[in-house]
Formats: structure tokens, C-alpha cells, sequence
């Protein structure tokens, strides 16, 4: 089966996908504005089963002048339960948003800011 698609319906798809892509840049700078305001990066030293020091990447939460509090360091996976609390109805379809918020979360820890 063989599927034709025309000018139109072509152009209508590529505005789409575009609009789309912007969408989602839009969406991923109010994400790292979120978290640059409320968290900063770090790296947790815990021990190993075998108790060897290993690092453990994440997050702290800003207090109010904007100071790490290092007294409960957030996981990845907290981190991304916090965002999708906050960020429920940016996305409708949840696999979407899922990937979306990991990925806006892998970004922002290693500074690269592209979705």
C-alpha cells in the first residue's frame, strides 16, 4: 500500500513538527529555569556494598537566599517526581512527558541544554 501525501498535507506536517520542536525548547527553558532557581548539582559520597567510597550524582535544594542545603540531598528519581508534580500539565500524554522531564533532567545536570 502505497500512501500519497500532498503539498499541502506535506507542509501542514512540517509546520507541525516545528511547531512542536519549539514547543518543546520553550518547555525545556522554563524547566532549567525551575530547576537552576531551586536546586544545584552535586555529587554525594556514599559507600559501596564493599564499603568502598563511590560518588553518587545529585541534587540540592536551594533555601531561600539561594544557598545549597546539604542536609538531604534529592535523588534523580525524587528530582523527577518533583517535576512531574509541578509539570503535570505541561504535557498531556504522560510516556511523552516522562521522556521529556528525563531528558530535561539529564541536560541540566551535565549543562547541556538542548532537548
Amino acid at each position: 500500500m502505497k500512501i500519497t501525501i500532498s503539498e499541502r498535507g506535506r507542509k501542514a506536517i512540517l509546520a507541525d513538527r516545528l511547531l512542536r520542536e519549539n514547543n518543546y525548547q520553550e518547555m525545556s527553558k522554563i524547566v532549567n529555569r525551575y530547576l537552576d532557581g531551586n536546586f544545584v548539582r552535586a555529587d554525594n559520597l556514599t559507600r559501596d556494598g564493599l564499603g568502598k567510597p563511590e560518588r553518587q550524582q545529585c541534587v540540592l535544594w536551594k533555601d531561600s537566599n539561594g544557598q545549597p542545603v546539604d542536609d538531604n540531598p534529592v535523588t534523580d528519581q525524587d528530582l523527577f517526581y518533583i517535576l512531574q508534580d509541578r509539570f503535570k500539565d505541561m504535557i498531556s500524554d504522560k510516556d511523552e512527558r516522562d521522556k521529556f522531564l528525563g531528558s530535561a533532567i539529564r541536560n541540566w545536570y551535565h549543562g547541556t541544554n538542548k532537548w
